[in-house]
């Protein structure tokens, strides 16, 4: 049985029609009504401009009249009444939650906080690098003499204290 044949006149199935309350296969059904009968047309008609008049008439008397007490005191009134039911029906209230507070010994957050501390300390000053590279322009650089290899020519070079160790392990190696 659809909902069509439960509602008792056509009044009741237009205004469901018109709030758009009716399954689908209803509606078309509805639309299929409408096409045919005009009378059941200018009855839509009517109804949409009377619910129209009664937003209409709804909004202003809503503009125009004045609350009859401040939302502030309303507010304080629903609370008030709501601890009122709250405190008369106690087997429906929410069970309250147990404050935990703090799951480890209050010292425990500062120690941590210290260690962790000490060992980015420890950590930083384990990375950090223990040599010291002079800058190159302060290094003893002496001027060599060599030969260019491409061209065979005499060239000038700074030779600074690492090359000349390096040039000397290797005059070694070539000697052997």
């Amino acid at each position: 049985m659809n909902l069509l044949e439960q509602l008792e006149n056509n009044e009741a199935v237009l205004l469901m029609y018109l709030a758009g309350e009716l399954p689908a296969e209803d509606r078309e059904e509805v639309v299929q009504m409408l096409s045919t009968d005009k009378r059941l047309r200018d009855e839509l008609e009517q109804l949409r401009a009377t619910v129209a008049d009664a937003n209409t008439m709804v909004g202003s008397a809503d503009g125009a009249t004045r609350l009859p007490i401040a939302e502030s005191v309303a507010v304080r009134n629903t609370l008030r009444a709501i601890r009122h039911y709250r405190l008369t029906h106690p087997h429906q209230e929410a069970p309250a939650v147990a404050d935990k507070g703090l799951r480890y010994p209050w010292w425990t957050y500062p120690s941590s906080a210290a260690a962790m501390l000490l060992l980015s300390a420890l950590v930083w000053w384990g990375m950090r690098s223990d040599t010291y590279v002079e800058p190159l322009a302060s290094r003893d650089v002496v001027p060599v003499w060599t030969t260019d290899v491409d061209n065979e020519r005499p060239a000038f070079a700074q030779v600074d204290d690492l090359d000349r160790a390096y040039m000397e392990l290797q005059n070694l190696a070539d000697g052997l």
